[in-house]
């Protein structure tokens, strides 16, 4: 009896092992929903926690099954009393999509990378067979010429910036000719773009404004600044055509990016030196534009845009002014003044917050021997990119 009693008892427990070893097999090979090792998103963001956050960002949105065309909704241009020219509604024509919470860059240490989330775009002015200013003026092969120059500085200010946690663009990295409509349509195709792919996170889709992209893969492909080739698309002549005016509508939206046209002067002059820098209101642009066409019926050209950020360009250039005479007090234009509207093209084809800074005059010597330094650029440099992070984290 005491035998067969062992007897059974053994047997139960080799069942029980048996029983023990299939299930944490099971559990191994077969994980419960409890126990499941697939990546949950918790999971693929811990690799980022320290990471920053972009400020310009909320949750990843999801799309909606049913998207409608973008709504577009031009406005009607209005007549002033005496002008020639119309102007546009300040309205947007399209729904605003994009509103970036800057106030969450101010504050922010330079150890902090602070301006990740922003964006740079720089325009090294001329470059390959247009050499720009020149010293000598008037001769073939100058000394020293302005692509060069703006081309090296250019670089400077982008490694300042991306140490401050910026992306940069550069519309040209090495000595390569782009005409200033190639140079307008790389930056209004960007932008495109940019805001196409944030479509279907907002319930729309393109299929509205898709013949806005065409003729801005024409400009590009024709390279060139003159109006009888077409190398200017919808931007040739007086005012701003209503396609025109969408897309200025879509970079009115991106105040987390900032386009910096960079130069040089020359006169025959060389007495005159100094820095001066360049920004576009929207008055100066109606009033200047309204004078080429004096006299002419209203209906001719186009309104004038009206959405151009006037106050926030002026307050970039400033601070660009301020932190470069800063460090180069030599450079302190000695005119009446060194901040200066200018309706030049690629201030008034592209509505980001910009400037075209005239860094000096190289056909004055003491301007020559800071713009042809190390020192002198790399100077220029800090200063232009300390005005970019006064920008967004010194309000």
């Amino acid at each position: 009896m005491h035998y067969r009693t062992l007897k059974i008892l053994t047997s139960l427990f080799m069942a029980i092992v048996i029983v023990v070893v299939l299930v944490a097999a099971r559990s191994t090979l077969w994980p419960s929903e409890e126990t499941d090792v697939t990546t949950t998103p918790e999971q693929t963001t811990q690799g980022l926690a320290t990471e920053p956050p972009d400020p310009t960002e909320s949750a990843a949105p999801t799309t909606v099954a049913d998207p409608v065309p973008l709504p577009v909704a031009i406005g009607q241009a209005t007549t002033e009393p005496g002008q020639s020219l119309r102007r546009w509604p300040e309205d947007l024509s399209i729904p605003l999509l994009r509103e970036p919470d800057l106030s969450l860059y101010a504050g922010r240490k330079k150890t902090e990378k602070p301006l990740e989330g922003i964006t740079v775009i720089l325009d090294p002015g001329h470059g390959g067979q247009d050499g720009g200013a020149q010293y000598p003026v008037k001769v073939l092969y100058p000394d020293v010429a302005e692509k060069d120059i703006v081309l090296s500085l250019s670089l400077k200010v982008r490694d300042q910036l991306e140490q401050l946690g910026a992306d940069v663009v550069m519309l040209r990295e090495t000595d390569v000719w782009q005409s200033v409509y190639y140079r307008i349509a790389l930056v209004n195709r960007w932008i495109y773009q940019d805001f196409m792919e944030q479509l279907p996170y907002h319930g729309y889709e393109s299929s509205s404004v898709d013949h806005l992209l065409p003729p801005l893969e024409t400009m590009l492909e024709i390279n060139s600044d003159y109006a009888s080739s077409g190398g200017r698309g919808p931007m040739n002549g007086v005012g701003t055509h209503e396609d025109v005016k969408v897309l200025l509508d879509m970079q009115a939206q991106y105040t987390d990016v900032l386009f910096l046209s960079i130069h040089c002067n020359a006169l025959d002059d060389d007495r005159v030196g100094g820095l001066q820098v360049y920004y576009l209101t929207n008055d100066h642009v109606h009033q200047t534009e309204n004078n080429w066409v004096s006299g002419a019926d209203p209906m001719a050209n186009p309104p004038s845009y009206t959405r151009y950020d006037d106050e926030a360009r002026l307050r970039l250039a400033e601070l660009v002014r301020d932190q470069i005479i800063d460090r180069l007090p030599e450079l302190k234009f000695p005119g009446e003044n060194d901040l200066l509207p200018g309706n030049y093209v690629v201030l008034r084809e592209i509505a980001l917050t910009g400037l075209l800074i005239e860094t000096g005059f190289i056909t004055n010597e003491q301007d020559r021997a800071i713009l042809t330094s190390v020192d002198g650029q790399t100077k220029i440099s800090e200063g232009i990119a300390e005005a970019v992070f006064a920008y967004y984290c010194r309000p």
